[in-house]
């Protein structure tokens, strides 16, 4: 017997009119562009999660990778792998709801950044992020 894969609606997906939250990078004709389903709001929520310091947040001081003092220490020491590691520990922690198929780095150091690619699965859907630090 042949069984059929449905992927999973969200129930917050099933109203094309409710925005659920907003698209990153703001632009400057129109800063706000809303997004209209969950796996646009948790690219965002991740993105946002990774690019903000702990201490930032006034009332969550707990929120963030810290990504910018970690890369720049790894950096010194020459190797990415436990920073590799750390961004998929923090994932997996602070988003429960997805899985993390990989996390790659590749630093370099004579521009000082490290681009960093996060590979996840969301309600079977894969989705690849990239980013500059």
């Amino acid at each position: 017997m042949a069984t059929q894969i449905i992927p999973t609606l969200n129930p917050i997906d099933r109203s094309k009119r409710n925005a659920i939250g907003f698209t990153l990078p703001f632009y400057n004709t129109q800063p706000f562009t809303s997004n209209y389903t969950t796996q646009q709001a948790l690219r965002n929520n991740i993105i946002n999660y990774m690019m903000t310091n702990k201490g930032e947040r006034i009332l969550n001081p707990n929120f963030g990778a810290d990504l910018r003092r970690q890369v720049f220490e790894a950096m010194e020491l020459g190797e990415t792998t436990g920073l590799t590691d750390l961004i998929s520990s923090l994932l997996t922690r602070q988003f429960p709801e997805i899985n993390v198929i990989s996390v790659t780095s590749d630093p370099d150091p004579s521009q000082n950044y490290v681009n960093i690619q996060i590979a996840y699965s969301f309600q079977n859907q894969v989705e690849v992020l990239n980013a500059s630090i």
